[in-house]
């Protein structure tokens, strides 16, 4: 796994780890075998093609089709969808964003096939389902903050976002409050010179709306994801 840097630590997850989450989720926990893999054509796809290629088999299952796009640029996949269709998988991983989920869901859907489709937290956003709709719905990705969680901590960020901005907090907006957190108690621990801040976070615990905040060596955070999925055009977790 890449090194962050000496002075970095990350609250999000790495995309290797997602994709691995993601890989037994499909095979293991749902049990589906012959899985289709799309990306988006940059690092962010590639890194994720190459981790579902890895540990797609390491779970049990097959990877029947490798297809890529580019984001932002591929507007018609019928080609790849057709393509991919034809060796019937038994689901859909995207390593992509929310954009490209959508057309790729909305596409399928208008010729007659709607496989089950996979993704990690690239595909959160209301917007996917407001872009796919219907064609969106049952679409799972991981994620690590959802505003309806129960926690206590995560409900009174929630209140406190919603009073000030007057808007539902995203995804990003979330990680975004757990940095702060992670810096302020490094700072309250240690200090606030840049050597006493990397100290603190070499050993640091701080419980945060997306999980609790734990560094390895490498400055990656170690935090389990959440199963999410659309249910009548809301993300909700997922219960499988």
């Amino acid at each position: 796994m890449s090194k962050a840097g000496a002075y970095t630590a990350r609250v999000i997850v790495t995309d290797a780890a997602q994709g691995e989450f993601v890989a037994h989720w499909m095979v293991k926990d749902k049990g589906y075998k012959r899985i289709a893999v799309l990306f988006e054509n940059d690092d962010y796809g590639l890194g994720l093609k190459d981790v579902l290629a890895a540990k797609i088999p390491a779970n049990g299952g097959q990877v029947v089709a490798v297809e890529s796009y580019y984001l932002g640029e591929t507007k018609d996949f019928n080609p790849i969808i057709t393509k991919i269709r034809a060796l019937k998988p038994d689901a859909v991983f995207i390593g992509g964003l929310y954009n490209e989920a959508a057309l790729i869901a909305k596409q399928a859907s208008d010729v007659g096939w709607n496989p089950p489709i996979f993704g990690v937290d690239g595909l959160y956003s209301p917007a996917l389902a407001t872009l796919g709709g219907k064609s969106v719905e049952g679409i799972c990705f991981s994620g690590f903050f959802h505003p309806a969680a129960t926690i206590p901590m995560v409900q009174e960020y929630v209140k406190a976002y919603r009073a000030r901005f007057k808007a539902e907090p995203g995804t990003y907006d979330a990680f975004a409050y757990d940095a702060m957190l992670v810096i302020a108690k490094a700072i309250e621990n240690g200090g606030a010179d840049r050597q006493a801040i990397q100290k603190q976070l070499k050993t640091i615990k701080v419980e945060g709306v997306t999980g609790t905040n734990i560094f390895d060596e490498h400055g990656d955070v170690r935090k389990n994801p959440m199963k999410l999925t659309i249910k009548g055009g809301q993300i909700v977790p997922s219960r499988s």
